[in-house]
């Protein structure tokens, strides 16, 4: 009998610390390794901050919209990320609505524990090789549940991708990619706590996601400093 309650007790254990480590571990797709588990409370709130490095932040990413909006944004996104996904649509509906307002530029920052984040990204580059970087971005996105189970070739078909023997030729080579890999150093040495990371006209949003309605006021104001 009492052996039988000692089992008992031990599995119960083990089954509470499973639930507390994937307690730690699942925090809206938004972080990037396990928080603590008894945090003090008392920690230093993230505060938005100035990025000193913003020309060159926007020169070196993949710019979708027109040159000529008012306000632009440096989006550090993993094609894996649902927090991404939840956002990106957000900022593609904006610009749908409002094309002319917003430039996005994208930059990669695939995390290390999602399986598909560094082929999506790669596969991205690809088609960026033949112009339709936009289109697969937008699709593998829309298409996120779908990562590992629809070919990459299936996806840059349908983003239009001319030439499906180059793409899948590059598509599949397991070299790591120059442009990825200076995106992923850039968020480091930017201290992005996660994706996805966002920077809007030289501000590091980290107290919140801007939602449409930000997007919508601080177009307002881009306008308003270019009258001036």
């Amino acid at each position: 009998m009492r052996m039988h309650e000692s089992l008992l007790n031990l599995m119960t254990g083990v089954a509470t610390a499973c639930a507390v480590v994937v307690t730690s571990v699942v925090v809206y797709g938004r972080v990037t390794k396990p928080a603590a588990v008894d945090a003090p409370r008392d920690q230093p709130r993230r505060r938005n901050r100035v990025i000193a490095d913003w020309e060159r932040q926007v020169a070196l990413g993949r710019r979708m919209g027109s040159a000529d909006a008012p306000l632009t944004m440096v989006y550090y996104g993993d094609f894996e990320c649902p927090a991404c996904r939840s956002f990106t649509r957000m900022v593609e509906e904006f610009r749908h609505k409002q094309p002319e307002d917003l430039r996005v530029v994208f930059r990669h920052l695939p995390l290390t524990y999602h399986r598909f984040a560094y082929p999506s990204a790669r596969a991205a580059e690809c088609a960026a090789d033949q112009g339709q970087f936009e289109a697969m971005y937008q699709l593998l996105y829309n298409l996120q549940d779908s990562l590992g189970l629809l070919p990459f070739r299936e996806i840059a078909r349908r983003a239009a991708v001319p030439d499906l023997v180059l793409f899948d030729r590059c598509a599949t080579d397991t070299a790591r990619v120059p442009r990825i890999e200076r995106d992923r150093a850039a968020a480091a040495s930017t201290q992005l706590p996660g994706t996805p990371g966002v920077i809007i006209a030289g501000t590091l949003y980290l107290e919140k996601l801007p939602t449409a309605s930000d997007l919508e006021r601080l177009v307002r104001e881009a306008r308003a400093n270019q009258r001036e």
